[in-house]
């Protein structure tokens, strides 16, 4: 049988305004059906049957978290971390129509069970839905900075096209994974008074080595004493806070290496080294009596107090008597000297120049101290500069630590690569006449020849030497990625926003290296030597770079042949606001270059700074600078390449004015300002 056809005035059949059944069912009119204007000559004409199908989704997404994770905070003073964390959510129905919203439980508070659920959560870190992240894949990422430390929980709720949800929590900890750092003071003597039984003693106290408080995240530190030899062999050694004292006898007679913990509540402890000299009141304790009973010690440390090993100390007498060693914790001790002769000694260290300590930062450093842009003050680092050995500091310098930065000296032809001073006198050996009893000498402190910038750095703080490179800025070589058929020639300019910078060019197969051009054969140089080979050290400390010139033997493109390498001398640039950054090469079409002006570095600035511009094609541009009332301070003409371009700018070119400034790039087809300030 056929549906029943039924008659509304209307779509909506139950409200009550029926005209009736049309039909019932087998082809018929339904006796007694009131059909006016329907069909009364027994004809049922024509008529739109219209069904409506609701389809009904009742089965919310499926949101999956990640297990409870933890999270590491190494900031001492914040306390806090950077936390990124991940879900996902699946909907057969609705996939592209999902949303989540989350909300952050700071520092949760589970039930009296112990067990955290959904009742306990309270949003008071507020709704962190910004935060989220949508990966494309039905994958999210919550993004969350500065976290503090402790156990928290977000509540995620997912929601469907249809409006069905799912909620989930997500558990979280930040846990503090610093031990705090202790500051120890550094070359303490302690004294053996007799003991009554022929012997001496002294004891010492952890406080007595402490330079400063150490903070920490997790309550307050506690401190521990030990001597190094003691537990330095044991690699699970695990400082106790009740051993805040040591008792010295004539066993430890002489120089120690002292090893000071800081323990936090966690029970995590980090130590730092220091030197003890431990000597007797007189030669009679811990001694045999006249004859052969003095001894003369010391400490060799950097101008940080760092303590320096494997150097080499030499000693010798008015009566012919000589002797070396080597420092063990930064510390000798010469034993089982006469007494009553003259004795001096002297320390020598001489191993390979640090390539990843002196660079061209050092000559950055050197030049503008020489220039009168910023004097070097410090002793240590005016010893340093002076290579030469001529008492001043000079353009030799320069040549003399540059040759070594690219490899074409392996050493300073006027000094070792250590030089070592006593006193303030800065005398580099010690003279002590007529030795009596158990002497300590004064402190030699180690200078590194060349390293005029890092002076300060950690003994540890090379790259060479396994220092970190993390969390350094970078700087970038753009130039457009050329394309060569065999035998076309093509000049390349190389040029960095920077106060300066070093590397290693290498051309591989495909290419040869044709001509390398100074903009300033000052500022810029080169080591060729290994140039056939495909190899260019340079070294260049500022204004304008220089122009590589490049010959390909074969079909092939710049980003294809040129690259950065550490193979002669360490890449590495040198920010005008100062520290090291990385240094990359990178390539861009002619399309795709743009004209570009970059803020000044640095700014705020005192004395000079650097307004670097990008030019999308070589040209003649001019840069202008003003004062807030449009005066015109300078005016440049520069004849500019394209890629980067950079002009220095003094506060002397300037006509010393101050404040707040604007400086504007005029080139073809491009203008653009940016603001300055002049302090």
């Amino acid at each position: 049988a056929d549906d029943v056809a039924f008659l509304d005035r209307d779509v909506n059949r139950f409200n009550f305004n029926a005209i009736g059944n049309l039909d019932t069912g087998d082809g018929g009119i339904l006796a007694g059906s009131d059909v006016e204007g329907y069909g009364l000559d027994g004809s049922r004409g024509a008529f739109t049957y219209v069904q409506f199908i609701k389809v009904y989704d009742d089965t919310p997404p499926t949101l999956v978290v990640t297990d409870s994770t933890d999270f590491c905070s190494f900031d001492g003073v914040n306390c806090d971390a950077d936390v990124a964390l991940d879900f996902s959510i699946d909907d057969e129905c609705s996939p592209a129509s999902v949303n989540a919203t989350v909300e952050l439980d700071a520092f949760i508070n589970p039930g009296a069970d112990g067990i955290y659920t959904l009742a306990d959560f309270v949003a008071d870190g507020g709704n962190v839905t910004d935060a989220i992240s949508n990966n494309g894949d039905g994958t999210f990422t919550i993004s969350l900075p500065n976290i503090p430390i402790g156990r928290h929980a977000l509540r995620i709720r997912a929601t469907d096209g249809c409006g069905n949800t799912a909620i989930e929590l997500l558990e979280f900890e930040v846990a503090d994974c610093k031990a705090p750092t202790p500051i120890c003071i550094n070359g303490l003597t302690v004294t053996l008074m007799p003991d009554g039984d022929g012997g001496g003693m002294a004891a010492i106290w952890v406080s007595d080595f402490i330079a400063s408080p150490s903070e920490d995240c997790s309550g307050p530190v506690k401190f521990a004493i030990y001597l190094d030899d003691e537990v330095s062999g044991d690699p699970n050694f695990i400082p106790n806070v009740i051993d805040t004292g040591l008792v010295l006898t004539c066993d430890e007679l002489g120089p120690q290496t002292i090893r000071i913990y800081a323990i936090d509540g966690m029970g995590q402890s980090d130590y730092c080294q220091t030197s003890l000299l431990v000597q007797a009141f007189n030669p009679t304790v811990c001694g045999p009596g006249p004859g052969p009973d003095a001894s003369l010690s010391g400490a060799i440390m950097t101008p940080i107090d760092e303590l320096m090993n494997d150097v080499q100390v030499d000693i010798s007498s008015d009566a012919g008597m000589t002797d070396a060693m080597f420092t063990a914790g930064g510390l000798y001790s010469f034993t089982e000297l006469t007494t009553g002769d003259d004795y001096t000694v002297q320390p020598t260290h001489n191993p390979a120049i640090d390539l990843g300590r002196v660079t061209t930062a050092d000559l950055i450093a050197i030049s503008r101290h020489i220039l009168g842009l910023q004097e070097i003050t410090d002793t240590y680092q005016l010893l340093a500069a002076d290579v030469t050995q001529e008492a001043t500091i000079n353009i030799l310098d320069i040549i003399a630590i540059r040759r070594v930065i690219l490899g074409l000296d392996a050493e300073f032809s006027g000094t070792n690569s250590w030089r070592f001073y006593a006193t303030d006198e800065l005398l580099e050996n010690w003279t002590e006449n007529n030795l009596e009893g158990n002497l300590v000498a004064p402190d030699f402190i180690a200078v590194e020849m060349g390293n005029v910038n890092q002076t300060a750095l950690s003994l540890s703080g090379s790259p060479a030497n396994g220092g970190e490179r993390e969390g350094r800025g970078s700087e970038t070589i753009i130039t457009e990625d050329i394309v060569w058929r065999a035998g076309e020639v093509s000049t390349i300019t190389i040029g960095a926003n920077g106060a300066g910078f070093q590397g290693t060019f290498e051309v591989a197969p495909g290419v040869e290296i044709v001509d390398v051009v100074a903009a300033d054969a000052n500022a810029t140089a080169f080591n060729l030597t290994e140039a056939a080979s495909g190899l260019i050290a340079f070294s260049h400390t500022g204004g304008a770079g220089f122009e590589l010139t490049l010959r390909a033997t074969t079909a092939t493109r710049l980003s294809e042949v040129l690259s950065l390498t550490d193979r002669i001398t360490p890449t590495e640039a040198y920010p005008v606001e100062g520290g090291v950054a990385d240094l990359g090469l990178s390539f861009t079409s002619a399309a795709t270059m743009v004209n570009e002006l970059l803020q000044n570095r640095p700014n705020p600035f005192g004395v000079q700074t650097q307004v670097t511009f990008r030019m999308a094609k070589a040209g003649t541009a001019t840069l202008l600078v003003q004062n807030q009332n449009g005066q015109l301070l300078r005016s440049y003409e520069i004849d500019a390449a394209a890629g980067l371009n950079t002009q220095t700018i003094t506060r002397q070119e300037l006509g010393n004015a101050s404040g707040v400034l604007t400086y504007t790039i005029i080139a073809e087809g491009f203008t653009a300002t940016r603001k300055m300030i002049l302090r």
